[in-house]
């Protein structure tokens, strides 16, 4: 049995999910990055965001973004 064209598929599949996984990162620091730069506390951005960071990953974020 010849799997390669559902290897290929599903590898073009997994190059799609991580190009928009990218997109979402890239979207998502820029506004943690903005909520920081009006005043917004990082523990309400946590919870903003569902806890989808913890807050140290937000305070690194809002420290690379304060450079």
């Amino acid at each position: 049995m010849d799997h390669s064209p559902r290897l290929a598929e599903l590898a073009e599949t997994y190059r799609q999910a991580k190009a928009a996984l990218d997109d979402a990162r890239e979207a998502l620091t820029a506004e943690v990055k903005a909520s920081a730069a009006d005043d917004m506390k990082q523990a309400d951005i946590v919870r903003a965001t569902d806890h989808v960071w913890t807050r140290e990953q937000i305070r690194l974020i809002t420290k690379v973004g304060a450079k």
